[in-house]
This record gives structure tokens, C-alpha cells and sequence, in this order.
């Protein structure tokens, strides 16, 4: 259904706009790596598999194996959106950084989308 399909991927993206929307006090010095970069991998795999259930929902049947690569691209365009509002945002700015870490999240999540899908797979039929 609708609500089980699609309205998670809306969700999540409004949630990701609203987060992304917070005015950011800047890096931690506490911390020994960029936990931001992660954190973009993560929302952005995350909205890749939500995309992905949503897609096929709305177009079921339709390029059933480039569907998982179709919802990586949206998830990142999704991110270069939001690297773009952040412009406008206090204590935010534009980073490529970002979108290259939200590409990569979207991108590991498609694979692993695919490589579950060929392990859902039936074994081919042996004739005798």
C-alpha cells in the first residue's frame, strides 16, 4: 500500500530536510574522524532502500534490475538538494564532501539491495 510503500521514503526525506535544516555549531574536536560523512552515508543508504520500496510500488515491473542503481541516483539527487538548501541555512554550508558521502551511502545500499536480490533468487530448473 501507499502507506506502507512510499510515505516512509517521504518521511524520511522530510526528515533529513528538517535535520538538515538545524543550524550547525560545527565539528566536535572530541571526535577523531568526520562523524558527519557517516552520518551522510547512513541517512542516505537508508533513504536508497526506502526509495528502492517505493519505486517499485509505483512502478512495479519497471526495469526490475536497474531499479536498485534508479533509486541510489534519486537518493543522491535528494542530497545535492539538500546540500543546496543548506546554503540558505545559519551555520550550514554547501560541502561536495557531503554529496560524494551521501553517493557512496546510496551506492553501498544498492549493492547490497542487489546482492540480497540474487540470493532471494530460485535456483534454475534442472530438466532431466
Amino acid at each position: 500500500s501507499f502507506v506502507r510503500d512510499v510515505l516512509p521514503a517521504l518521511v524520511w526525506t522530510a526528515l533529513v530536510f528538517v535535520l538538515g535544516g538545524i543550524p550547525n555549531p560545527g565539528p566536535s574536536p572530541d571526535l577523531p574522524f568526520a562523524t558527519d560523512k557517516v552520518e551522510h552515508a547512513i541517512a542516505f543508504g537508508i533513504l536508497q532502500v526506502l526509495a528502492l520500496r517505493a519505486f517499485r510500488y509505483e512502478l512495479p515491473g519497471v526495469l526490475p534490475r536497474g531499479m536498485p542503481w534508479i533509486a541510489a541516483a534519486s537518493s543522491t539527487v535528494v542530497g545535492a538538494a539538500l546540500e543546496l538548501y543548506q546554503l540558505s541555512v545559519p551555520n550550514r554550508s554547501a560541502e561536495v564532501m557531503d554529496l560524494v558521502w551521501d553517493a557512496i551511502g546510496a551506492g553501498i545500499a544498492a549493492i547490497v539491495t542487489v546482492w540480497l536480490a540474487k540470493r532471494r533468487l530460485p535456483p534454475p530448473r534442472q530438466e532431466a
